[in-house]
């Protein structure tokens, strides 16, 4: 009877809670990201290329962390196509 109480009890989760628990470690690695670039706010002299330029550092870490996402998410999508073709 427990049994099948605990299977109805895990059909009944709300989708947040689901989420949350298949999401873990993505949600508090990118808390983590948010609260480093949050403190960095320092200026920064970058070079790129044969440009130089002033920026505040939480600038320059937010496309590299944008970047990040971009290309985990691609090579999720390439893993997935790979397992399913």
């Amino acid at each position: 009877m427990s049994e099948q109480r605990r299977s109805e009890q895990a059909q009944e989760q709300s989708p947040v809670v689901t989420l949350l628990k298949a999401h873990w470690i993505t949600i508090v690695l990118a808390l983590l990201a948010i609260t480093f670039i949050a403190q960095n706010t320092d200026d920064l002299h970058l070079r790129l290329l044969w440009m130089t330029f002033t920026a505040p550092l939480w600038l320059a870490l937010t496309p590299v962390a944008l970047i990040g996402v971009a290309v985990g998410w691609m090579l999720k999508r390439r893993s997935v196509r790979r397992n399913l073709g």
